[in-house]
């Protein structure tokens, strides 16, 4: 599979697409905690973007602060991917262990995140996950 992405995207470095998928994961979880998506703006989709910003607007609303502490991503996974003209989707699954204050306890969570780059376009890369480089477009509920 990672092949095929290969083919697809000369400039895809599987150990770069983790360690910013990673940043990007802890980049979702300190916007959470800091109650403000604003600064991962441009690396999710308008979807994804208001997807956290209701959630973040409900712990607002209820008065709750999450804190997440501990965080260790244990594994990364590359589950599939699709490739069409336009566009390179990627499904990727992230295990991660924290501890949630507002839970109160450990907890073992396994993500799906979902990231797409639109091909053909090679002013972008994936190592900014930015513009038209790979972008955030599905996160299960955190």
């Amino acid at each position: 599979m990672i092949d095929e992405i290969i083919l697809a995207d000369n400039k895809f470095d599987i150990e770069i697409f983790n360690r910013n998928l990673e940043k990007l994961f802890m980049d979702v979880i300190d916007s959470i905690e800091k109650r403000n998506v604003d600064s991962i703006k441009n690396s999710v989709a308008s979807d994804v973007y208001y997807k956290l910003n209701m959630i973040i607007n409900t712990y607002k609303e209820k008065n709750i602060n999450r804190t997440f502490k501990n965080i260790n991503i244990e594994s990364i996974d590359i589950e599939n991917a699709d490739i069409t003209d336009n566009f390179i989707t990627i499904d990727t699954k992230i295990k991660v262990s924290f501890i949630d204050s507002f839970k109160g306890y450990t907890t073992n969570n396994i993500y799906k995140m979902i990231l797409t780059k639109r091909r053909g376009n090679d002013n972008y890369s994936e190592i900014d996950m930015k513009g038209y480089g790979y972008i955030l477009t599905y996160i299960d509920n955190i």
